[in-house]
């Protein structure tokens, strides 16, 4: 799809600087849980530094994923307007599952939810979105 005459709206660009931090952040943070498993066997027994490494494995390929999303949200790429709906809807529906099982603070579970909610009314609601992304 040419996407050379489209201009991107500023809020998809913030998005995407966004999601490519969050990966950035995602990608060291994995590489650590996963390279410091082993050690966890030392300190908690080899069934934490399983679940460790399992953990870290995920948040990596989250990661990798939420770096690819952002080069499609900065590219205009249509796949990446509606993975990013996927994403955000199951952040929220993450982030309700980890608040009613009691993790978190409140501020938190409620910034958890605000977040994906805004980016959500952002890519439906601003017709410049919806232009650009030709959906």
């Amino acid at each position: 799809m040419n996407t050379a005459n489209r201009i991107r709206p500023l809020g998809i660009t913030i998005i995407a600087v966004l999601l490519g931090i969050s990966a950035l952040a995602g990608i060291c943070g994995s590489v650590f849980a996963i390279t410091a498993s082993p050690f966890e066997i030392f300190r908690q027994g080899f069934g934490s530094a399983f679940a460790s490494g399992i953990w870290g494995i995920f948040g990596l390929a989250i990661a990798v994923a939420e770096l690819v999303l952002a080069l499609g949200l900065w590219s205009l790429q249509r796949w990446a307007f509606w993975a990013t709906v996927v994403v955000e809807v199951l952040n929220m529906f993450n982030s309700g599952a980890g608040y009613a099982a009691g993790h978190g603070a409140f501020q938190v579970g409620c910034g958890v939810h605000i977040i994906p909610l805004l980016i959500l009314a952002y890519l439906f609601l601003d017709g410049n979105v919806r232009r650009a992304f030709r959906t």
